[in-house]
């Protein structure tokens, strides 16, 4: 028998969450094909699994004997699919961002940070990750190690499109335009390398006005009708970027390809910021 500790009930993060730990249940007699499936995470990691898990995912409430161990439960009647049990194992590694207007998910690989309660934030050392990307961006006086940290992090983020199946399964990529709206960020770059390993179609989001103010000097102003898609699009779409802050610039982006033909749209970043 599990012995179940009484833990207290998830309480989410409002930037972005890990699930803490899930469960895969079956009757204790009999050879019912029926399986719950129990997760500690929050609910943008249970929107992930719904959508994955389509008509043979359904919803229930925890029982009173789990209710204090997982926030979700969900029960499959016809035994818990793979691509599901792949997806949960998943969320335990990387960030569900808190969810957007016009993005149906996002996932971040990691904090850009990591907190220490003696050093003043700007002293914060950076996450294996954050690290990968701050090489990657402003490392120009060493180009090996700037190419070396970039195709490590391409390796990363490839490795979590193949496995997220609704990442895995969406055709296109479209692109975050930077401030200077040239093309040339690296975080266009990025998705655009992630588009030749993974052989999706890349899309480059146009900038309406042009260049703006970077997201890092606190601009003002909304961006809703900041970009277009220079064509029509058609199926699931992923929105990527290198770093996430307010989540502003992808949530436009994710709406302009909505309003270009999109069916769903998911972002995916390297980093998520500790700051807003």
């Amino acid at each position: 028998m599990v012995n179940f500790r009484r833990l207290s009930p998830f309480v989410a993060d409002s930037r972005a969450n890990r699930v803490g730990r899930f469960l895969v249940a079956k009757l204790a007699e009999g050879d019912d094909g029926t399986r719950w499936l129990y997760i500690f995470g929050p609910t943008e990691a249970g929107a992930q699994i719904e959508m994955v898990g389509g008509s043979a995912c359904v919803a229930v409430e925890p029982n009173d004997q789990f209710v204090a161990d997982y926030s979700h439960c969900y029960r499959f009647d016809e035994g818990l699919p793979q691509d599901v049990l792949d997806l949960v194992r998943l969320l335990e590694e990387v960030f569900s961002l808190t969810r957007r207007s016009s993005l149906d998910c996002a996932i971040a690989l990691d904090w850009y940070k990591k907190p220490h309660p003696d050093l003043d934030p700007q002293q914060w050392p950076n996450t294996d990750v954050g690290e990968l990307v701050y090489r990657a961006k402003y490392y120009t006086s060493n180009d090996a190690k700037r190419r070396e940290a970039a195709g490590e992090l391409l390796r990363r983020v490839v490795a979590v499109v193949q496995s997220h199946p609704l990442y895995r399964d969406a055709p296109i990529i479209v692109t975050v335009p930077g401030h200077k709206a040239d093309g040339n960020s690296v975080g266009e770059g990025f998705a655009r390398a992630v588009g030749r390993e993974t052989k999706k179609l890349v899309v480059e989001t146009i900038s309406v006005n042009g260049a703006r103010p970077a997201s890092k000097e606190g601009a003002s102003g909304s961006l809703r009708d900041a970009f277009k898609m220079p064509q029509t699009l058609s199926g699931d779409v992923i929105v990527i970027d290198d770093v996430y802050r307010s989540g502003e610039t992808m949530s436009s982006v994710a709406l302009a390809a909505r309003r270009a033909g999109a069916q769903r749209v998911f972002g995916l970043v390297a980093v998520r910021t500790l700051r807003n």
